[in-house]
């Protein structure tokens, strides 16, 4: 299904270097007669996604590096929720 290959590729590319580079995905749109199914697709594969400690191994992602960085990510956050 598109949805899956879709969610697939853009579940790392939303959260590669925490998304504190230009080139990370920030923003994605769908159609909505796709956006459920993609939804669905989209969701395991971040819950997927390992956040801890960056020496240990097992670690996919880790906390923002600076207070003004973390600010940024829950005001897109508020965005999105009233959207």
């Amino acid at each position: 299904m598109a949805s899956d290959s879709a969610a697939a590729a853009i579940a790392p590319a939303g959260y590669s270097n925490a998304g504190q580079v230009f080139s990370s995905a920030q923003r994605i749109i769908t159609s909505d007669d796709i956006a459920g199914d993609f939804l669905h697709a989209l969701r395991p594969r971040v819950d997927a996604i390992v956040n801890g400690e960056p020496l240990d191994e097992r670690t996919q992602i880790v906390a923002l590096a600076r207070e003004r960085d973390a600010q940024r990510v829950a005001e897109w956050i508020d965005e999105a929720v009233h959207a």
